[in-house]
């Protein structure tokens, strides 16, 4: 089969990349302006626009990436495009394209494009090592052995034996006694915590307890209506 003749035939140039560059995944951008805007994209007749698109996808996904064989079968074939079709509108298809040492074909927009992607696949890699070094300290001896990272130990406010029971729902008998003293009601502490022991921690219509102290508070209040009923009662002369 014959090489793209149109293709500039010069191998003294290298190759842009390595060849072992693949795309694994990397989404290949398109920019309607800068189309739109092209000298190619121009000259294409309309029904051969779409295999320019196929032919810059195709060129994606190859390997390297960004680039194709100088031969027309292989070309049209992965395409889709009808060899003749192919050969026939060629000037326009290849136009831009040049052969590096390799013996691949690369198109300089599409360079452009993989150049970006190794670029911020490079950025991404740096930032990940970066993030994985931050949680390890490295000793003078070796550069490479992780150690843990001191990490200050900031000093504890000392808490009252209310205070270490915010965050459980299943308060001790010392713990709903001090918080009884701190309000100063008569909620039996006792006959509270074995109630309660005793229906599994559930409140209102068989919910789970969320806050105890707010349980305790419920009693306060209930205890107190008696005593303003009698508190307000009208005397009997």
């Amino acid at each position: 089969m014959a090489e793209m003749s149109l293709v500039a035939v010069s191998s003294d140039r290298e190759a842009p990349y390595q060849e072992s560059v693949k795309a694994r995944g990397w989404l290949f951008s398109l920019d309607p302006e800068r189309i739109e805007a092209s000298d190619t994209w121009a000259l294409a007749p309309a029904e051969i626009r779409p295999w320019l698109l196929m032919l810059w996808l195709k060129a994606w996904q190859s390997i390297p990436c960004g680039s194709l064989p100088p031969d027309d079968s292989v070309v049209a074939a992965k395409m889709g495009m009808p060899l003749i079709q192919f050969q026939s509108h060629r000037a326009v298809l290849m136009r831009g394209w040049w052969r590096a040492s390799d013996g691949r074909l690369y198109h300089p927009v599409i360079t452009e494009r993989v150049l970006d992607m190794i670029t911020r696949r490079r950025n991404d890699a740096d930032r990940k090592a970066k993030s994985r070094g931050s949680h390890t300290n490295v000793t003078s001896d070796s550069p490479l052995s992780p150690c843990p990272i001191p990490i200050p130990i900031e000093k504890k406010k000392e808490k009252s034996i209310v205070d270490t029971a915010v965050s459980t729902p299943h308060p001790t008998l010392d713990q709903v006694k001090a918080y009884c003293l701190e309000r100063k009601n008569n909620v039996n502490p006792s006959r509270w915590v074995d109630h309660y022991t005793a229906n599994g921690w559930k409140v209102g219509r068989g919910n789970p307890m969320k806050d105890w102290r707010a349980a305790v508070r419920t009693w306060e209040h209930n205890d107190q209506q008696p005593q303003l009923a009698l508190s307000t009662r009208p005397k009997i002369t």
